[in-house]
């Protein structure tokens, strides 16, 4: 228990930046995406600048503020690096992937550019459908089709 009451505010400070710094290595091992795992190296690394600084301040030697700073930068330059191999990679990836033949305006949709109106007269019964609308996903020689059924917001008053 002489060791519990021998502990100086920075002590504590330095324990509890230790204790964030293992839940950002949890960030930094677990991380569900290169962004995620990247962010948990910067905590990780922010985390220990701050303890080499803690450490600096309360041995009074002006060296570890020298390593804290060179730690910092070193730091900086690998974030920056591997934030610019991820996007790199990715651009990589994307230009690899085959793309498919839809996109998005293509999309089938009550607004489709590609999709023609038929008026339909109030005279057929109230079971009527739609006729068949083409829309075109591709090119020319492809072409789907919906059947839908209409009914006014209302319903059908006759």
């Amino acid at each position: 228990m002489d060791f519990l009451t021998e502990l100086t505010f920075l002590d504590i400070v330095k324990i509890i930046l230790a204790l964030a710094a293992a839940i950002s290595a949890f960030a930094l091992i677990r991380g569900e995406s290169k962004w995620n795992r990247l962010l948990g190296y910067n905590l990780v690394s922010a985390k220990l600048t701050m303890i080499i600084i803690i450490l600096a301040v309360s041995s009074g030697n002006t060296f570890y503020l020298d390593i804290a700073i060179v730690y910092v930068l070193l730091s900086f330059i690998g974030i920056i690096a591997l934030s610019d191999y991820i996007v790199e990679r990715n651009k990589k990836a994307a230009v690899n992937r085959p793309t498919s033949r839809l996109r998005l305006t293509d999309r089938v949709g009550p607004l489709n550019r590609f999709e023609s109106t038929t008026p339909i007269s109030t005279t057929e019964s109230s079971t009527r459908t739609a006729s068949v609308t083409p829309i075109r996903t591709g090119g020319p020689e492809e072409m789907i089709t919906r059947s839908s059924p209409i009914v006014p917001p209302g319903g059908i008053s006759e």
